[in-house]
């Protein structure tokens, strides 16, 4: 048995999992995941995932990632983008094949992020990559020649505040093993982007705080990382005609 598993069972599975004290962890947006940054020749960006995907801690999808990622995409490039958000049935990566296919109709980018609740759930490395290398043969068919899928990398578990220092132990550790086996499945992808979590995060991610703020700020410097992959993708393009 792996010292990851050792230690979750050690600490007991429910913390492990999701001990959150943190009363924003239950708020997510009530209104529609979509939207429009308006411009010349609009982008179609699909951000999919788990909780982070979808608005975890703000009450409108304006301040989530996706929105956030689409007007700091349109200030870059000077396009208009269409945005749009869609999450795992249970948040975790087994279960992205449960997306309707129409969600990625028309998509030239799509955004994935997952891996937190995978590594608080103990996911084995083995059937992460599988799922993993399923979910991307799956969207190389969905998108366009010239198009592009960034995957964003696990966050630093180590710095999840609001669970135990064994636990975060065992999930930085856990999250490094998910995050090698991501970079391993996108080796030789040619439409595959990999974006780091973003270093200024690192510090303060996971202590829990009661504020929107936190959240909106989160996501501010996370969709900063996305735009900024897509536009050099797309000077890319541009470049080679």
């Amino acid at each position: 048995m792996s010292l990851v598993h050792r230690v979750a069972q050690s600490i007991g599975f429910i913390e492990f999992v999701f001990r959150r004290r943190d009363s924003a962890g239950d708020i997510f947006p009530s209104d529609a995941p979509v939207g429009t940054v308006d411009g010349p020749r609009p982008i179609r960006v699909l951000v999919i995932g788990e909780s982070t995907a979808m608005g975890l801690g703000v009450a409108t999808h304006s301040l989530a990632v996706a929105a956030q990622t689409a007007r700091r995409l349109a200030r870059i490039t000077g396009r208009g983008v269409l945005w749009a958000s869609v999450g795992f049935p249970d948040s975790r990566l087994r279960t992205a094949s449960a997306i309707d296919g129409s969600s990625f109709a028309g998509v030239d980018v799509v955004v994935v992020m997952a891996g937190i609740v995978d590594t608080l759930c103990v996911t084995p490395v083995a059937e992460w990559k599988r799922n993993m290398a399923t979910l991307l043969d799956d969207l190389e068919t969905r998108v366009p020649a010239h198009g592009q899928l960034v995957v964003a990398a696990i966050p630093p578990m180590d710095n999840a505040g609001s669970i135990s220092r064994a636990a975060r132990i065992a999930a930085g550790i856990h999250a490094r093993r998910l995050n090698s086996a991501t970079r391993s499945t996108a080796s030789g992808r040619d439409l595959v982007d990999l974006v780091d979590f973003p270093a200024a995060l690192t510090e303060d991610l996971w202590v829990p705080k009661s504020e929107q703020g936190t959240y909106r700020q989160m996501y501010s410097v996370w969709a900063e990382a996305f735009a900024g992959a897509i536009a050099n993708r797309l000077r890319e393009t541009v470049a080679r005609g």
